[in-house]
């Protein structure tokens, strides 16, 4: 049988694959990347790509790109995987302008997946045609296209079939003489995969990858054609642990900053089981299998949600049935059924119940990702069926069903994404204009979160309320705009605005230094705002007198009680004291102070400065969220050098700074400890990685 000769993978048929995988992005992707448009879908315009310019501009000034101050009270920026910033290819990309290279990194990710899962089938012994039908269906199928709309889900997912196709060459020791340089190889090709993946935005990809490891390593021979030649087991589990040991080292850059993001994050606590699973797949959906998604209406469902359509290609999947073991077949589809009740979520009776003991469900959150190791099998299964299917044909027509099929398959996924000129996404709303030369804090709504439209209904309006993270294009904060890692923080504050009354809300807006507001409603029983502007039903509204990102309140309340300075805090946002700082050392107190901030200067979103200038000691509050990393440093004056250690949290949510009597100007920068281990323990095992490879190799040529 053709499927059990070895196709040769050389650099030549290698390159081969790579312009034929490139001309079908080109073609797949022609009206992204020769004209100046984007997506404008999903996370697209709302989240990810305003969170793109927010960074280039950062990394334009020459700042450390460590602290979002554009969301919130704040956030730690580098942490976040949405942002990317230790992913490699998309640091290259940034060198490219807007929106050409945002464009070019989407259909790029479909070309490495593409040829990922052609080095795979190739290993497995397929046929080069059934190979590159397989590659093709991978890259240009129905999810990871539907994934174009979060680029970070893309990037990971992208390497997907490298992860196994580098495993593969690792357990596979015919024609190896030196099996430590093999092994070795092996091991650190799997570990630089895996933490691709893990870099490129969305670790839960790395969650799918180690069962369907682990189930490689156990049963090498279940997935796909059979090879020969497989190291023993003891080895094979030696691959995958110094895998393991070696990953968790390179991407500790990330993986440090992350864990303690989410320990003070919402991400698994703060989410709500409904907010988990509205995403989840519906079985009744499996019918895009086969029916072209140009056929829906794009403005429902199955354009929001991950799609798993192949079109008519997924009929060539049928023949896989011939000359496979039922036992083969067996684990094929349980272990693509479990990924698809996986997805299927609150479609599954128990499974919102599963989620709130689960904080691992809770982290991974929308279960249509798990569509992606379903979407890989569809795309085996497809391989496997052409390749016994060729057995049957004559040669003339072999390259003639996948053409055909391919063509489908374009067809079939070609429109699943609606576009818009990059120039309107990124104009400036007409109600912005009130905000001209100002950064302020926004509130997105006055009381509660507005009943707004759906942006593909009116892009306009939804522009003009600045919800979400449009604010960024603009260089508006947005308090209440989504995040994927929210801060438990800065719901408590989101709750702390929400819950007050008309009579209470400007004191508290003004507490935080958040000065306008937009709103829906009229907000016509609220005093003391001052209309900005109006567009359509919406206003824009200006809080008077508000806090400045640094400033030195009148009255001081010293606590060593928690739950005191959570009762104090609305009753001090409501009347003309100011402030509550925590001190260990304080007994509950109450005492004057005064003051003023003659200078402050910013120069970057995680580097600024200030000068306060006390008649007695005193404490300035600086309205940045309390998070480990912040640095304050003495620059002169009568500060002492020892400044750092007098942070202390204040009002329950940003930092109090204690001062000397008399002028002192103090320099604070976010340095997150977490980033700086992180940095090193990777760095140092690249070099460890390479001092070991260049050991190896030498070992192999002496060996020779």
């Amino acid at each position: 049988m053709k499927n059990e000769q070895q196709s040769a993978i050389n650099l030549k048929s290698v390159a081969g694959v790579f312009l034929l995988l490139t001309v079908g992005s080109l073609l797949f992707y022609y009206r992204i990347l020769f004209d100046s448009v984007v997506y404008d879908y999903r996370d697209m315009p709302r989240v990810l790509l305003p969170l793109e310019v927010m960074i280039r501009s950062i990394l334009t000034r020459d700042a450390t790109p460590y602290w979002n101050d554009m969301g919130g009270l704040g956030r730690p920026l580098f942490a976040d995987p949405l942002s990317a910033l230790a992913y490699i290819p998309q640091a290259l990309f940034r060198l490219l302008p807007l929106p050409f290279a945002w464009n070019f990194s989407i259909a790029f990710h479909h070309v490495i997946a593409g040829l990922g899962a052609w080095l795979f089938l190739q290993q497995r012994r397929y046929s080069s045609t059934a190979a590159l039908t397989g590659a093709f269906c991978f890259s240009f199928g129905g999810y990871l296209v539907s994934t174009d709309n979060m680029l970070n889900a893309l990037q990971s997912a992208s390497w997907f079939p490298w992860v196994f196709y580098v495993y593969e060459w690792a357990i596979n020791e015919e024609g190896e003489e030196d099996t430590l340089s093999h092994y070795w190889l092996g091991s650190l090709g799997l570990a630089l995969f895996v933490t691709l993946s893990f870099l490129g935005g969305m670790p839960e990809v790395v969650l799918y990858e180690a069962p369907l490891l682990f189930c490689l390593c156990l049963f090498p021979e279940l997935f796909g054609n059979r090879s020969v030649n497989r190291s023993p087991l003891w080895r094979r589990i030696s691959v995958l642990g110094m895998g393991a040991i070696v990953t968790t080292g390179l991407s500790s850059v990330l993986l440090l900053p992350l864990l303690e993001y989410l320990e003070h994050s919402t991400r698994a606590s703060g989410l709500s089981p409904d907010a988990i699973v509205e995403l989840s797949f519906s079985l009744v959906r499996l019918g895009e299998l086969l029916v072209p998604s140009f056929l829906y209406n794009l403005q429902t469902d199955p354009q929001w949600l991950l799609s798993v359509c192949f079109g008519p290609i997924l009929l060539l999947a049928i023949p896989s049935l011939w000359s496979t073991k039922w036992i083969h077949i067996a684990v094929w589809v349980v272990t693509a059924g479990v990924f698809v009740v996986l997805a299927s979520g609150s479609n599954i009776p128990g499974y919102k119940e599963l989620v709130e003991q689960s904080s691992l469900l809770r982290i991974t959150r929308h279960p249509e990702k798990y569509l992606l190791v379903t979407h890989a099998f569809i795309s085996l299964a497809i391989a496997t069926g052409l390749s016994r299917l060729e057995g049957h044909m004559r040669r003339s027509i072999q390259f003639v069903v996948p053409a055909v099929a391919l063509a489908l398959l374009f067809i079939a996924n070609g429109s699943l994404h609606p576009l818009t000129s990059w120039e309107r996404l990124v104009q400036t709303p007409r109600i912005a204009s009130a905000m001209e030369g100002y950064h302020p804090r926004i509130y997105a709504d006055g009381i509660a979160p507005p009943n707004h439209p759906e942006i593909l209904e009116d892009p306009e309006t939804q522009k003009s309320l600045l919800l979400y993270h449009y604010g960024l294009f603009h260089g508006i904060n947005n308090v209440n705009a989504s995040s994927s890692l929210n801060l438990r923080d800065n719901e408590e504050l989101i709750h702390f605005i929400e819950e007050a009354g008309p009579e209470k809300l400007v004191d508290r807006l003004r507490l935080f230094s958040i000065e306008y507001l937009t709103s829906t409603q009229a907000l016509s029983k609220v005093e003391n705002l001052s209309l900005l502007g109006h567009s359509g039903n919406v206003n824009v509204f200006s809080v008077p007198n508000p806090r400045a990102l640094v400033y030195i309140p009148e009255q001081i309340y010293l606590t060593n009680d928690p739950n005191q300075m959570s009762s104090l805090l609305p009753s001090i946002a409501d009347s003309t004291s100011d402030s509550v700082a925590y001190d260990d050392s304080a007994t509950g107190r109450w005492f004057a102070q005064s003051g003023e901030v003659t200078q402050l200067g910013r120069f970057s979103p995680d580097r600024f400065f200030f000068t306060a200038k006390f008649e007695n000691d005193g404490y300035v509050i600086i309205n940045n969220n309390h998070y480990i990393g912040w640095k304050a440093r003495c620059m002169k004056g009568a500060c002492r050098e020892s400044v750092g250690n007098n942070m202390l949290k204040a009002n329950k949510f940003v930092t109090a700074l204690k001062l000397p009597k008399g002028e002192s100007t103090i320099l604070m920068s976010f340095e997150p400890p977490s980033v700086m281990i992180g940095r090193g323990l990777t760095i140092w095992f690249f070099l460890l990685c390479f001092v070991v490879t260049l050991f190896v190799r030498m070992r192999q040529k002496r060996a020779n």
